[in-house]
């Protein structure tokens, strides 16, 4: 199915566009005293379509709202929920689903982790359903995982997004029932929708710095979507730590960006320009050398592995890098050690040809 502007702004729900086998998932879910609330990534891709944040084009109906959905699962009533551990109560609806739905389910597998969140492949869709949590960052320890959960299925809105990033993803669309959820309600208790009309970056929490992978998704909102920084945000940057910021994280956020090289040249830019720079790892450190590539470059590496994308850059680029800093810039990327020794033996010997 092919949607046209006009018809993305007459959507009545999310669940408009979402296939019959999802619906009858979460109508299964419903019948036992749950709801949904559809969060991130989702819910900024309708919203931005339904009030013509940019241009949407032809869409189809999965890139409207994309394969990965994430959600709340909620409840209301208590009941004798009220005696067990959320976690139990989601590990007997873990059983449910596999019991019920197996045939939809890849490699018949649903991961229930620590965070309280269900993850499992359904009819090509990923789908996450979490407890509502609260995080309590521990002190002085600045890491992406750094913090202590409090799970509780009937956490107010506000209490439960503020553990989120910025504004525009602090927002959610409330789902109850199918057969009367004819109008889509949006929970925005930070005024998200505003600041994704307005293409603004707003961070929701004085410990918003406490994660460093925060710093690199406001580079990559930018650089991919144009979003500004906010006043607020600017203020929060020289605060930052990155030194347990990992190499995996900055290369899948660049791969996110679709950009590397802008993404990149913003990011020591903003070291210098916020003096962050000393509170930097030694291997993200040594990335520093491709801002020497040309500024006006386009890479999009989301196809790429790490080695591919190295070798890439030492064909097309190697006038700007020297064998020692392609070297560097592979073993800071936790690449094999090994093949880069192939690598350069292959090079060396064309070389002498």
């Amino acid at each position: 199915m092919i949607l046209k502007n006009s018809q993305v702004n007459s959507l009545k729900s999310p669940l408009d566009i979402l296939p019959i086998e999802i619906k009858e998932l979460f109508q299964f879910i419903f019948n036992r005293g749950f709801y949904l609330v559809m969060i991130g990534g989702a819910v900024r891709k309708f919203l931005s379509a339904v009030y013509d944040i940019g241009d949407v084009g032809d869409v189809g109906d999965s890139d409207l709202l994309g394969l990965d959905l994430d959600f709340e699962i909620r409840f209301e009533q208590r009941e004798q929920r009220e005696q067990e551990h959320p976690l139990c109560v989601l590990s007997k609806l873990k059983d449910e689903l596999l019991n019920n739905f197996s045939q939809n389910i890849i490699k018949n597998k649903i991961i229930l982790n620590d965070f309280g969140i269900l993850i499992f492949n359904y009819c090509g869709y990923n789908l996450e359903l979490s407890i509502p949590r609260i995080e309590k960052f521990k002190n002085n320890d600045f890491s992406h995982k750094n913090f202590t959960l409090e799970l509780d299925f009937q956490l107010p809105y506000k209490e439960a997004f503020a553990r989120r990033d910025f504004s525009i993803n602090a927002i959610g669309v409330e789902i109850r029932e199918l057969n009367t959820f004819n109008t889509f309600k949006i929970i925005d208790p930070y005024n998200g929708v505003v600041d994704l009309k307005n293409k603004i970056l707003r961070p929701i929490s004085g410990v918003f710095h406490k994660d460093p992978v925060r710093f690199l998704r406001a580079i990559r909102f930018h650089v991919r979507d144009s979003f500004a920084f906010s006043s607020e945000l600017l203020q929060k940057f020289s605060f930052f730590d990155l030194r347990e910021l990992s190499i995996h994280y900055f290369y899948l956020e660049t791969i996110k960006s679709r950009e590397f090289v802008r993404f990149v040249k913003l990011f020591y830019k903003l070291l210098d320009e916020y003096h962050i720079g000393i509170k930097l790892s030694e291997k993200i450190s040594n990335l520093k050398i491709l801002t020497c590539l040309p500024e006006d470059l386009v890479i999009d590496n989301s196809d790429m592995g790490k080695e591919d994308f190295l070798k890439m850059i030492w064909s097309n680029f190697s006038s700007f890098l020297s064998i020692e800093d392609f070297s560097l810039l592979w073993i800071s990327l936790e690449c094999s050690k090994k093949k880069l020794k192939f690598f350069l033996k292959v090079k060396r010997r064309n070389l002498v040809k």
